[in-house]
């Protein structure tokens, strides 16, 4: 994967160089799942995603509607 520099800002070029680097010796694993874009709460995770996840050392998970499923708030 090559993450194309489109832009002469120093700092964000190399953000994508390292990103990169992490991607390519499998450091940053990005993966998808359905789960991500379903309207399941997150107690209801798949067991194959929740073991995917255990082994992580850190996961991202972004937006309001992922914090309403996390919460229990999903009105």
């Amino acid at each position: 994967m090559t993450i194309p520099a489109t832009t002469n800002d120093q700092q964000m070029t190399s953000f994508a160089q390292r990103l990169e680097t992490h991607i390519a010796s499998g450091r940053l694993v990005l993966s998808e799942d359905y789960f991500w874009t379903s309207p399941l709460p997150f107690w209801e995770i798949p067991s194959s995603l929740k073991n995917e996840l255990t082994n992580a050392s850190l996961v991202i998970v972004k937006g309001d509607a992922n914090y309403r499923r996390l919460l229990g708030d999903r009105h």
